[in-house]
């Protein structure tokens, strides 16, 4: 994304730009232009407007978390609105007001700490899937301005690449381990479909016209090892 833009499907392009807080002119002015040691840009203010890199990412981390948790919430509680056990809870919950016992129970209250119970629990993952999402961009970046700062003076793709795959599975660890699945499963035929287009932009090759089927064959392979 950061060098070569050109190998990731636009519509995902914009998607990482909008909850990356970044613009293709920052892109290209830190990342795209050649530059060396004489000529390296500093982080601040081209790429973020914070001195301290630290104090940025730290900041962007918590707001991020709390903008994410809106897409987080849909993602947990949509499913809950095609589950009959769901909306039989809830008429369990509502008739607890009238009864004083629960009839399917027989303990009192027991559909309103079942319901306070699952609330929780969405509560928990929408937190959890939140911090991950904002996790996986600004611990990415940190490492990233610190490597780049402290240690090439540059911007070579390992560096980026390589803070990305860090930054990416130290924020997976907020995660639970199926979550961590499908996060991977979701992954891997973007990461194979960049793969692919840098491969064909430079090279060009006749698999690339059959490399979406390959990249389902592949993802339902690994799908199928890890379940």
């Amino acid at each position: 994304m950061c060098h070569y833009p050109a190998i990731i499907d636009k519509g995902y392009y914009k998607f990482l730009l909008k909850w990356g807080n970044n613009t293709p002119q920052q892109l290209k002015s830190m990342f795209q232009t050649p530059s060396s040691s004489s000529s390296f840009i500093p982080c601040s203010p081209t790429w973020h407007k914070e001195k301290s890199c630290f104090k940025h990412y730290t900041k962007g981390f918590f707001i991020d978390t709390i903008k994410s948790s809106t897409m987080y919430t849909i993602v947990h509680l949509i499913p809950l609105l095609i589950q009959m056990r769901f909306y039989k809870l809830i008429f369990r919950f509502i008739m607890s007001f009238i009864n004083t016992v629960d009839d399917k129970e027989k303990t009192p209250n027991s559909a309103r700490k079942e319901l306070l119970k699952l609330m929780i629990k969405k509560f928990k993952a929408i937190l959890r899937s939140s911090m991950f999402f904002a996790g996986f961009q600004h611990f990415g970046k940190l490492l990233m301005c610190w490597m780049r700062y402290y240690c090439f003076k540059s911007d070579p793709i390992y560096n980026t690449v390589g803070s990305v795959f860090v930054g990416s599975s130290i924020a997976q660890l907020f995660e639970t381990s199926n979550r961590r699945i499908q996060y991977s499963l979701y992954l891997f035929p973007e990461i194979l479909k960049m793969i692919s287009n840098a491969v064909h932009f430079k090279h060009g090759t006749k698999i690339y016209e059959w490399w979406d089927i390959i990249m389902i064959q592949l993802s339902f392979a690994i799908w199928s090892y890890l379940v």
